[in-house]
């Protein structure tokens, strides 16, 4: 375990990406896959580099970037999304990718 900031150097330490937020694993691919094609909308944020922003995610029960998330749905704000398969390796939390069951 390699806990960074900085995804370049996460990628050059190991062949998998685990993506946090608020305390939570958002996204989990590996690393080529990640950086290549990366699916969480926070994780395409954070790999780009764009400003993420503190937001009240804190204060939400369901997805931590729902105030901030272009995709957002009203599912994510009542329940967080489980991580579950997506692909080969891939793992999300995201409605965008799965049903709220």
């Amino acid at each position: 375990l390699f806990i960074s900031h900085n995804v370049d150097v996460a990628s050059f330490m190991g062949d998998r990406i685990g993506v946090m937020l608020a305390g939570r694993l958002i996204e989990l691919a590996p690393s080529r896959a990640l950086l290549r094609n990366p699916l969480h909308p926070y994780t395409e944020v954070f790999i780009n580099r764009k400003s993420v922003g503190a937001g009240e995610s804190t204060k939400l029960r369901g997805s931590p970037f729902y105030d901030r998330c272009p995709h957002r749905m009203p599912i994510c704000k009542k329940k967080a999304p489980k991580l579950e398969k997506l692909g080969e390796g891939h793992y999300i939390a995201c409605y965008r990718y799965h049903s709220e069951d």
